[in-house]
Parts: C-alpha cells; sequence; structure tokens
C-alpha cells in the first residue's frame, strides 16, 4: 500500500475540490489505480518508476559537459540521495555508477532494474570494494562534510552540486581541499529553468589533495 509519509493527492482533490459525483468518481479511481500500481510495482510484477535524462531536465548533458570540459572519463560514478533518479548513469554508460538513499524502498527499486544501489546514510556510507568516486553527483539531496567526501572522493575527483539546501556555498565555505570550477561557460542550468540563487544550476567542485 501506499507509504503513510506520501500523501494521496488524489484523495484529497477529492475531498477538497470535487464538487461533483463525476469529479468525486475521478479522483477515487485515480487514487485506487495508484495504489494497485505500487502493490503490483512492490509485488515486482511491475517495474519501479525509474526516471532519468527525460525527466531530469539537462542533467545528463551538463554531467557529461562537465566531464568533456574538466578532461575526465570517470571510471566510478556516485549518487548519495539519488531517490528514483539515475541520471548519472545515463550521462555514464560505461562507468560503474553506484547509487545510495536512505528509503530502502528506493534502493530496492533500482537494484531490481539492473543497477547498483544502496540504502543508508551519505554522511557514513563507504563505496564497496574499498573504491572512490571520480565523479559524485549530490542533486537535491544536500550536502557532505569534507571528512565524509574524502571517503568517497577520489584524488583529483569531482563533485557536482546544485544549490539547493546551499549545497555549493557550504562547499566553498566547509570544505577548503575541494576547489570550486570555472565552467562558466557551460549552458548548466537544469529543471528547465535558471534561479538566481543557483538553486537549478549545476556548480563542480575538484579534490585537490
Amino acid at each position: 500500500m501506499l507509504s503513510p509519509l506520501v500523501p494521496d493527492l488524489d484523495r484529497l482533490r477529492e475531498e477538497l475540490l470535487a464538487t461533483t459525483p463525476e469529479d468525486k468518481a475521478y479522483y477515487r479511481g485515480k487514487s485506487a489505480a495508484k495504489q494497485a500500481i505500487d502493490i503490483l510495482t512492490r509485488a515486482g510484477v511491475l517495474l519501479p518508476p525509474i526516471y532519468g535524462e527525460r525527466g531530469t531536465d539537462g542533467v545528463v548533458e551538463g554531467l557529461a559537459a562537465i566531464a568533456e570540459q574538466v578532461g575526465i572519463n570517470p571510471k566510478v560514478v556516485y549518487n548519495p540521495g539519488s531517490g528514483l533518479d539515475v541520471a548519472i548513469a545515463e550521462a555514464f554508460p560505461d562507468a560503474r555508477a553506484i547509487f545510495l538513499d536512505l528509503q530502502d524502498e528506493v534502493a530496492e527499486d533500482l537494484s531490481r532494474v539492473g543497477l547498483e544501489a544502496y540504502s543508508g546514510n551519505m554522511e557514513t556510507f563507504l563505496l564497496p570494494d574499498g573504491i572512490k568516486a571520480d565523479l559524485t553527483l549530490i542533486l537535491n539531496a544536500g550536502s557532505m562534510t569534507q571528512v565524509s567526501l574524502d571517503k568517497v572522493v577520489a584524488p583529483g575527483g569531482l563533485v557536482v552540486v546544485n544549490e539547493w539546501h546551499r549545497a555549493a556555498t557550504f562547499m566553498q565555505n566547509e570544505c577548503p581541499s575541494y576547489e570550486l570550477l570555472d565552467i562558466s561557460g557551460l549552458d548548466l542550468n537544469v529543471h528547465g529553468s535558471a534561479l538566481e540563487d543557483g538553486a537549478n544550476t549545476l556548480f563542480a567542485f575538484q579534490r585537490t589533495t
């Protein structure tokens, strides 16, 4: 069934907005369909709704452009706090892509479609096999301390963040071993728009130690 932490928006619309029997029936049916899809997904009958290039509005292209400009061909890429976003795997199809999320269900869904995914906290998680990432993407997932980054980012590796939760500002102020790269010549606005605070812009930092 639907997680109790996730509101059933169609049920809320039915209760708050529907004024005719037809509207009430529409929202009630849509809510029931969503619950059925969730049950079938959890049972393994349906694949989970993994999304990538078409659902991330420029993230795939932005990551590939950053790597090309910096001159790296990442062998290991890592996306903590990924949710069901697989943009990093699509940007670097030949790399080993590793995903991490706090929710067990997210890791299970990604694993079921053949991706390498784990559940855990990005501040304490260590990459398997003692490896470190050549490129780490933290998108809309907050920030990581320099101590935590050093455990998963290879020397010379890139960390790409946006400014949701002030992640880019945090890295500039609190992670002196990570240098902000000048990639201003690239169009790195994502999610379809540019915001004045940089929330929808990708920033790239390179580990210097």
